[in-house]
């Protein structure tokens, strides 16, 4: 019986990577201008659930709510895992698209990789931040912080000062400020 529910859970888990990867790919694809770590993370909610429920009609019995309630938690955890590591990952990495390309061409040429990339990620980020709401455009093409922004700012930047990981921040914070004059 044991083996059972652990046949189900995993073949549970194999379904949602694939379903997981399917949507992710369609939405890709079909989106005039997709904004990968949002939809991955709606995508993961939809698939975990819809394969918890199938899992649950399927084997009748097999596992009660809470179990399969667990078993839903679990593949969400680990496509919110995936989510980061992956997609978003390779969506938003440039270390990872340097290195892409360098394997592609055998070689990286720095000032053409430096070229071709500033301008059209931060594009793409700041699209990225207006569309989901984290900033504003003002009437005088400035930025300002949302609700969530300020939100996210006040939850995750104490988290990031904790673990050390805010150089690239303050790196660029302090760059800023002295072309700036601020």
């Amino acid at each position: 019986m044991n083996m059972k529910k652990a046949g189900g859970f995993v073949l549970g888990g194999i379904a949602v990577i694939v379903l997981y990867c399917l949507g992710i790919g369609i939405y890709t694809r079909v989106s005039e201008d997709p904004i990968v770590f949002f939809a991955s993370l709606v995508i993961g909610l939809i698939v975990a659930a819809a394969v918890c429920l199938l899992l649950a009609k399927v084997t009748r019995g097999l596992y009660d709510r809470f179990t399969v309630f667990v078993m839903g938690v679990v593949y969400l955890f680990g496509v919110i895992g995936l989510s980061v590591f992956g997609p978003t990952f390779i969506d938003r990495s440039i270390s990872y698209h340097i290195a892409f390309y360098a394997v592609e061409e055998g070689k990286v040429n720095v000032d053409d990789i430096e070229e071709a990339f500033s301008r059209s990620i931060f594009e793409k980020r700041i699209h990225d931040a207006t569309e989901t709401g984290f900033l504003t455009v003002n009437d005088d093409g400035s930025l300002s912080p949302s609700f969530k922004a300020k939100l996210m700012y006040y939850t995750l930047k104490p988290l990031g000062d904790l673990t050390g990981s805010m150089e690239t921040y303050n790196e660029m914070k302090e760059e800023i400020q002295n072309n700036t004059g601020g």
